[in-house]
Parts: C-alpha cells; structure tokens; sequence
C-alpha cells in the first residue's frame, strides 16, 4: 500500500510540476507577445520617408539683394500669397510676369526707396513706374539710341540681330537701361530682377509673341 501511495504521490507530484511549467510556459508566451506588441507601438509614423536635405532648406532660407528667400518669392508665383499682401506701390501685375524671382514690388528694392526719399518723388508717387523720369526713359526713340552705348558679354553694342524683332530690341535694352538707373552700373556678371510693375509696364509697352523672364548672367547670351 505504501508503495502504491508513493507512486500516487510521485504522479501527482510529476502532475504538480508539469502544470506548473505549463503555467510558466504560457505567462512566457504572453510575455513574449506584449513585447513583440510594445516593439511594434514603437514604430514611428513615417519613420522610413526620406529626411529633407539640409541644404534645400537652407537654401530656402537664404535672402537675395532684396531680402526675398526663395520660399516667399515661390509662395508668391504660385499665388499662395495674393498680390495685394506683397506689393504696396499698387502698380504691379502677374499677367506678364515669367518665373517667381519677377515676384516682387519696387518698394522692396533699397535702391528704389532711397532713389525717391533723395529726389522727392516719393511724396508724390508710389511707385517707380511713375517717376518723372520713367516715361522718358523707356521712350522707344531713346531705347534705341542707349542700345549701342550698353555691352554684352562680348563687349559689343546692343543691335538688333538675324531673326530679333525690334520690340525684342528695346525690351533687353529697357531692363539694362533701367536697372542701371535704379542701381548703378553694375557689369555684366551682377545682375538682378527688375520689380513686377517695371516688367509689366515694358512688356505691355513691347509686347513679343515670347515672354523671355529674368536670366542670371551665366544664362544670357
């Protein structure tokens, strides 16, 4: 009997045990899952997209001579911003303009404000475009007269080429003959963009079947 109780005992002494691991086995399982599910919470939303390039947003960043970045004078192109938040002489117009860096007023070029507070003008105009000395000088007879005292690249005169109408002509005449006037001379190699409402007035003046938009030095002829 003895015995009998003793294998009893044994067996169910082994029971014991393998419910115990049984147990151990299954809070092991349960573990391991709330682990695999906390690592899983973990994953941030999107944590595989590629970062935005330092550089780009640098450059965004950066101002011009006029103390435009990029990202203003793309927000303005792309109608983001409506022209009356960014232009306060009231002349400028985005019909006739070509490329976001023509997004910009008269009134935000230093050269333009200080020009008018030195000659008077700006207690009697808001903007450049009516000057006493702008119908003058964009005068189609005077264009053509200033074409061959300006230079390109090559050193020569302007003259209309094989192919180049005349309002083409006094067009690149009229933006190297105006942005002298407003800054000085400044090389072929410096340049920059004219206002909105100084390229509106010229090109409605000369209209061309091609609006050609602001080019940097390197991309002139």
């Amino acid at each position: 009997m003895s015995g009998t109780s003793s294998d009893d005992e044994m067996q169910s002494s082994g029971d014991s045990s393998n419910v115990e691991l049984s147990e151990q086995h299954s809070d092991s399982d349960e573990h391991s899952d709330s682990d695999e599910m906390e690592v899983v919470g973990l994953v941030e939303p999107y944590a595989d997209e590629p970062l935005a390039h330092s550089s780009d947003s640098k450059e965004d960043n950066e101002t011009d001579q006029d103390g435009l970045s990029p990202a203003v004078l793309r927000a303005r192109f792309l109608r983001e911003v409506p022209i009356n938040e960014w232009c306060t002489c009231v002349e400028c117009a985005v019909e006739r303009l070509s490329g976001a860096l023509e997004y910009r007023c008269c009134r935000e070029l230093d050269q333009v404000s200080q020009m008018m507070t030195f000659d008077g003008s700006i207690e009697r105009v808001s903007c450049i475009t009516n000057h006493d000395d702008f119908s003058p000088m964009t005068n189609r007879r005077v264009l053509l007269q200033a074409g061959p005292l300006l230079r390109d690249r090559n050193g020569r005169g302007y003259r209309r080429r094989d192919g180049q109408t005349e309002n083409q002509l006094v067009r690149a005449v009229a933006y190297r003959w105006l942005i002298r006037w407003i800054c000085g001379h400044m090389g072929w190699d410096n340049t920059r963009p004219l206002p909105a409402c100084v390229y509106h007035k010229i090109r409605g003046a000369f209209p061309t079947a091609q609006v050609r938009g602001y080019q940097a030095a390197e991309q002139r002829d």
